[in-house]
């Protein structure tokens, strides 16, 4: 009961850690990705394109940060994130589905917004929610 009481040092549920997971899991695919297009095409590596790719990232990090230390702000910042992702996902697969490469270019963008959905619906399971409350 006294551990209860020292603030914070409650367990997470498991569906927050796997949420957690999940999230840092596509994280470090984003930036495995990242990687590669640096190193296959040089050219397509701009200040701009770097810096937004690396921002995003470091964002990323810093909510799921936010939602181990408990910050309820964290899980909505994270669902704005993947609207937007998804929203920004939608209008590139709209602007090249005619490519019969098309299917094989987002099978990883793809698999990333996957797994944000089920991390976004584990961090608001009534259990998650219950957690956050406290």
């Amino acid at each position: 009961m006294p551990a209860q009481l020292a603030g914070g040092s409650e367990k997470s549920p498991a569906s927050v850690r796997i949420a957690i997971a999940l999230f840092l899991i596509s994280c470090a695919i984003s930036i495995v990705s990242v990687v590669n297009i640096v190193l296959t095409y040089p050219r397509a590596a701009t200040p701009q394109f770097l810096t937004r790719s690396i921002g995003f990232d470091i964002l990323w990090i810093l909510f799921v940060v936010g939602l181990w230390q408990r910050q309820n702000w964290a899980r909505f910042a994270l669902l704005v994130f993947i609207a937007w992702g998804l929203g920004t996902l939608a209008l590139n697969i709209m602007r090249v589905a005619s490519s019969s490469g098309a299917v094989f270019a987002f099978a990883i963008p793809l698999s990333m917004a996957a797994l944000r959905l089920v991390a976004a619906y584990l961090m608001f399971r009534p259990d998650s929610n219950a957690w956050f409350k406290r």
